[in-house]
């Protein structure tokens, strides 16, 4: 599990880079931002199911504390699903295009909240999956 948790990360933060990359040019690159979005949110939602998965599993091998700091996580996993619906509703084709500047800051909101999101899970969950 711990191999297909680091793959799916990978999976993501190659993701992430990828539209990085993308938002840093001048006009909306809609001949690829769209594929890299679907790669992202496909992965992102693999990852979420893996994390349910095993959440019970994660729960008996951790200390007290960490129970806590599992529980939050997941937690956070579900106000995370939501905001990431309503980015991903709120910018269609038509709205990036439109308001690609707008894109570009929404996007990186949501970029680093992402990396913050798996470099807690890689310091809390790796450790209880090695």
């Amino acid at each position: 599990m711990l191999g297909q948790l680091k793959q799916l990360h990978a999976q993501i933060l190659a993701s992430l880079d990828e539209l990085e990359a993308l938002t840093k040019q001048a006009d909306p690159p809609m001949d690829r931002l769209p594929a890299v979005r679907l790669a992202l949110t496909r992965a992102s939602r693999s990852r979420a199911a893996l994390l349910d998965r095993l959440h019970g599993q994660l729960v008996q091998r951790a200390s007290a504390n960490r129970r806590v700091e599992l529980e939050a996580l997941k937690g956070e996993a579900k106000a995370n699903l939501i905001l990431s619906s309503q980015h991903i509703g709120s910018w269609t084709v038509r709205e990036i295009i439109a308001r690609w500047p707008d894109y570009c800051a929404a996007s990186k909101e949501m970029r680093t909240a992402m990396r913050r999101r798996i470099s807690r899970e890689v310091e809390l969950i790796y450790p209880l999956l090695d």
